[in-house]
């Protein structure tokens, strides 16, 4: 009841009272100091009086701004997706200034051109779970409808060098998942989301020549850390060979390719069953050794890993393995990435945890902690850090390359406990200046660059929707070092 009282003793006395401003009260700087919304006071109030009454107003004021602050607020409103820049002109670029991602929340390609940090015009794909854009020429892309039979065309239109889609559409047995290039022969390798088969594509003709594996669809039955695709990523491991690799029953078949007259044989040469599922593979066609992501499987008490591989002609064999230690509940390995010394292999672990593993003795020499689904590890040998892409977390990691130690985490998406929490896109991009990083903040709809000098967050574009995945441009070019994807 007092602080009430001397309030309204306070208002009362402010109607006749001079202005506490005035130069000649001692109080008035303290005064106006506080707050503008103080009540002047009477001159003929004790200073006793004067200093109560300040305070009090004080108090009122300092109450005011907390029941404001804690005053319930309007949800903010839903965030308005940059608009594409639709001038003809903006089209103009080269094929590695690109990047498609595929949008399967919406159906269509979200195009990003990277030197101007900006959006091109959508590309609608009537496909079902519209994943990716893979590179096959400068000109042409394929889009992989994960949930339809066919691959959708994608070809520059020669005037305006926009990406459109064709009249062309690839029939297939089975849903795709990624392909991989051979330049050599001319094909792309595709295998497969619902069924652990392969097909083989004539890209100069974007025609289905050969296929197989087994039609069986297994999408579905599969219970492995790395969600229910029947195949893993299959690519290229010589010139005529490649590999399909099969979730279910965690086998590699090795496959050659040869062409008679105007068909295509292909021929299984060898089958191998590793300790789990495989992922993907990374290594080189000269020396015949490669190394595949073993997936683990935690229901099965099956850890994670790395297999090294070696290819002699028909045969392949594997011949050594290193598995994640630890509590095996929350492993997983996604891919697989080789350093550029040559020397070592990065990792990622569902739990939050990247290995550096030695090729010459396959032992683990490091261990970082990154963010949980640790998937993807971009190298940056100009400025000795590679970046790591969390799936399950809201960061990325930059490690040096030389130590093997976290430098630092950079925020890039935001949590939304509502949707999937995919948080970051499989494919990343670094600037040919190696200035900037690129990739998507999947299920916040938003595209990020990332300053790598400052090692900071330095734009955002929303454009909403979930996209999941671009190829690099070249990246499926029979470079032996494993698809790219999930």
């Amino acid at each position: 009841m007092r602080i009430n009282n001397s309030f309204h003793q306070a208002r009362g006395t402010a109607r006749t009272a001079q202005n506490l401003g005035s130069s000649s009260n001692p109080l008035s700087a303290q005064a106006v100091g506080f707050s503008n919304n103080f009540a002047p006071v009477s001159t003929s109030t004790s200073l006793g009086q004067q200093i109560q009454l300040l305070l009090l107003s004080l108090i009122k004021n300092l109450l005011d701004q907390l029941c404001a602050k804690l005053k319930p607020t309007e949800p903010p409103s839903p965030k308005t997706p940059v608009q594409p820049n639709t001038d003809p002109q903006a089209w103009d670029t080269a094929r590695g200034d690109l990047m498609l991602f595929g949008d399967p929340t919406n159906s269509r390609i979200v195009p990003m051109k990277l030197s101007s940090f900006e959006r091109l015009p959508d590309i609608p794909i009537d496909g079902k779970k519209v994943y990716s854009a893979d590179h096959v020429t400068d000109d042409k892309s394929y889009v992989f409808n994960r949930e339809s039979n066919y691959i959708t065309v994608l070809e520059r239109n020669p005037d305006t060098k926009a990406f459109e889609t064709t009249a062309d559409k690839i029939d297939l047995p089975f849903h795709p998942r990624t392909g991989a290039k051979n330049t050599q022969l001319g094909l792309n390798l595709v295998t497969g989301v619902d069924k652990p088969m392969f097909a083989l594509i004539d890209y100069t003709k974007d025609e289905l020549v050969a296929a197989g594996g087994r039609n069986q669809v297994t999408e579905g039955s599969i219970n492995n850390y790395d969600g229910e695709n029947a195949t893993g990523h299959g690519d290229w491991v010589s010139d005529n060979q490649f590999v399909l690799l099969d979730r279910e029953n965690n086998t590699l078949s090795l496959y050659g390719v040869n062409k008679v007259k105007d068909s295509w044989e292909v021929e299984l040469q060898d089958t191998l069953t590793a300790p789990s599922s495989i992922h993907d593979i990374s290594g080189n066609k000269a020396t015949g050794i490669f190394y595949a992501a073993l997936e683990g499987n935690p229901a099965a008490g099956i850890p994670a890993g790395v297999g090294e591989l070696q290819l002699n002609g028909k045969n392949l064999e594997l011949t050594r393995t290193t598995l994640f230690p630890g509590e095996l509940s929350q492993q997983g390995a996604h891919h697989l990435d080789l350093h550029p010394n040559g020397q070592e292999i990065y990792i990622g672990d569902n739990s939050g945890k990247l290995y550096v593993i030695n090729r010459e003795n396959m032992e683990i020499t490091a261990t970082v902690a990154v963010g949980k689904g640790a998937g993807h590890t971009t190298f940056i040998p100009d400025k000795n850090i590679a970046v790591v892409t969390n799936h399950w977390d809201t960061f990325v990691s930059v490690i040096d390359m030389t130590t093997h130690q976290l430098i630092k985490n950079i925020e890039v998406a935001k949590d939304i406990p509502e949707q999937s929490a995919f948080l970051q896109a499989h494919t990343a991009r670094v600037s040919p200046d190696k200035q900037y990083y690129y990739n998507f903040a999947s299920d916040s709809g938003t595209f990020f660059r990332i300053n790598l000098d400052e090692l900071k967050l330095e734009g955002e574009l929303y454009v909403g929707g979930t996209p999941r995945q671009a190829s690099q441009p070249g990246e499926l070019t029979l470079g032996y070092t494993g698809a790219v994807g999930q």
